[in-house]
């Protein structure tokens, strides 16, 4: 027994249809940039605050995965430009993770109901988007994470202390005295992206768009004074790298990375606490390390969540559900 992609994409283009008959909403599919999506653009909100131009270049950057855009409308008025690519048997947003508040342009409300006109299964990271995602018939597999952070007009010192940590960013502090401290040295922001994907990430093709999407994103929002990279260099030679984003009065933690031939000199968590230092000396009011690694809760105590969820039509679902217990039946022997 087998599944074809060609069968599933010919089930999730009925699927569609059916929905948008349902809904009043038309689709109109674009396997690159085009020029009808740069008109919905202008006549759509900005995606979370940030330009339309910085959605268009990271669609228009989609080199390494297979993406596809959508045009989603009502009666031939915009309502969401949505940009996808695709992941294992399920589709991603291009922004998935890569920037704070954001999903695609959308008429307000509109998000979830754009993205089930698509008939396809898509996973939805919400992240920092200021309310609960709205429910929806489509919506599975809600998962919840907390995330941590912490207030910097106070002493954000005293967590560090409650939880036994600041031992260890005092004796940081001291074998670090001698690295210099930059912030936006250029190539920095690449280089911290980079190192960070190599420690922590595979080969694979989804994986390489990431890291080029996250470098434009960083070097488009450098320009706004929205990103920044931190980086720790013993020399001329970084050794440690972080990124943050500004988003709203608060300094959004992005990627990390440390030289492990450093680790003695405890550059990893210097980093961290230079990053508590320079936001605070920024003026921003709040530090959000975001969630995911139990380190975290000893730098901040818990204070958000985060989302992660899937939008799929019904017989998709029940068809992925299908195929996995024919699939665990096979492995079992059966």
């Amino acid at each position: 027994m087998s599944f074809t992609k060609d069968a599933t994409l010919y089930a999730l283009e009925n699927t569609a249809k059916l929905w948008n008959r349902r809904q009043g909403l038309h689709v109109d599919w674009y396997e690159a940039w085009h020029p009808a999506l740069t008109a919905a653009l202008a006549e759509l909100p900005p995606m979370g605050g940030y330009s339309p131009g910085l959605f268009r270049a990271i669609a228009e950057n989609q080199q390494h995965a297979h993406s596809r855009f959508a045009l989603v409308s009502e009666r031939n008025v915009a309502v969401a430009v949505v940009g996808l690519r695709e992941h294992g048997f399920h589709w991603e947003l291009i922004t998935q993770w890569i920037l704070p508040g954001a999903l695609f342009p959308a008429q307000p409300g509109h998000e979830l109901g754009a993205l089930a006109a698509l008939g396809l299964d898509v996973g939805v990271a919400w992240w920092r988007m200021g309310m609960l995602p709205p429910a929806h018939p489509w919506r599975r597999d809600l998962t919840v994470t907390p995330t941590f952070g912490t207030e910097l007009t106070g002493d954000h010192e005293q967590h560090w202390r409650a939880s036994g940590l600041f031992k260890s960013v005092r004796k940081a502090r001291n074998a670090c005295s001698d690295f210099t401290f930059s912030v936006n040295a250029p190539g920095a922001a690449a280089w911290t992206i980079r190192q960070w994907a190599d420690k922590w990430m595979d080969e694979s093709a989804i994986m390489r768009q990431e890291v080029s999407d996250r470098i434009l994103v960083a070097d488009d929002l450098a320009t706004q004074g929205r990103h920044f990279a931190l980086q720790l260099c013993d020399g001329s030679m970084p050794v440690a790298g972080a990124t943050l984003f500004a988003h709203g009065d608060a300094a959004v933690a992005g990627v990390i990375y440390r030289d492990p031939t450093y680790d003695r000199r405890g550059v990893g968590t210097r980093m961290i606490d230079l990053s508590f230092a320079w936001a605070r000396d920024a003026g921003f009011a709040f530090l959000d390390m975001g969630g995911g690694h139990a380190y975290k809760e000893k730098w901040a105590p818990p204070w958000g969540e985060r989302r992660q969820f899937r939008i799929c039509p019904p017989h998709l679902n029940a068809a992925k559900h299908a195929l996995h217990a024919v699939r665990t039946h096979i492995r079992q022997g059966g």
